[in-house]
């Protein structure tokens, strides 16, 4: 007896042209790392011209190398300094009486010369530099002086439990006893006549001096306390650490 005929199963069917991606996870789409790109070759060195090594840069010489850029700057700071103080005392000049004008005019015409020599000689040791260590020890004298000046005048300008008349007589005598015989008017003159020498000096229009004056070795910003007056001594710790 025969068995009963049963059809052959179905062949699977063929798979879809192309394949599905694969479904997204429920963050979304996965990352895919970019590929890394071929990293630039380095360029070779050329070789010396006509087989010579090529000459060392330019240095400064070694005396120059040993100068104190703060002092240079120092030029700057003090000379925008002087223009603060500078308005101040025009403020101030605008709410004293008349009677008062003379002297602090004369102040403020020596401040706006101040200005001027100050940045001449920031200027001129930019341009000079060969004779910079002429007026290295001579800017160890003038600057910390000056900026002594300045200071000790903006705090009489702040000093708000006086008026503005008790401001100017104040300061005017206390800064002119400082150093008898000598006004306040004249010390911004005896300034003015120092940095005006230092700017003459770096154009070399007069021959540089071969008596230098002493510097002691006091702590100070310009590496040098100014012996030009003596309140400087009193104001070395305090001033280096401004």
């Amino acid at each position: 007896m025969r068995p009963a005929y049963s059809p052959a199963p179905p062949p699977p069917p063929p798979p879809p042209y192309p394949p599905p991606p694969p479904p997204l996870p429920p963050w979304g789409m996965p990352f895919m790392p970019m590929p890394m790109p071929m990293p630039m070759p380095m360029p070779m060195p050329m070789p010396p011209r006509w087989g010579r090594t090529p000459p060392p840069p330019p240095q400064l010489p070694p005396l120059l190398r040993s100068i104190d850029p703060d002092i240079l700057q120092g030029c700057c700071v003090e000379a925008d300094r002087s223009v603060v103080v500078l308005e101040q005392l025009q403020s101030l000049r605008s709410v004293l009486p008349e009677a008062l004008h003379p002297h602090l005019d004369g102040v403020i015409g020596e401040l706006g010369h101040t200005v001027r020599h100050l940045r001449d000689v920031a200027d001129k040791a930019q341009v000079h530099l060969g004779r910079v260590p002429q007026v290295i020890d001579y800017l160890n004298v003038v600057l910390p002086c000056l900026s002594k000046t300045l200071r000790d005048i903006t705090a009489f300008y702040e000093d708000t439990t006086l008026t503005t008349d008790r401001r100017w007589r104040y300061m005017y005598h206390k800064l002119s006893n400082e150093l008898p015989g000598t006004s306040l008017p004249a010390r911004f003159i005896m300034y003015n006549q120092f940095l005006k020498l230092l700017r003459l000096l770096l154009s070399q229009l007069v021959p540089p001096l071969s008596i230098r004056p002493p510097v002691p070795s006091a702590p100070s910003r310009y590496s040098g306390l100014s012996p030009f007056c003596e309140r400087g001594r009193n104001h070395a710790v305090e001033y280096s650490k401004t």
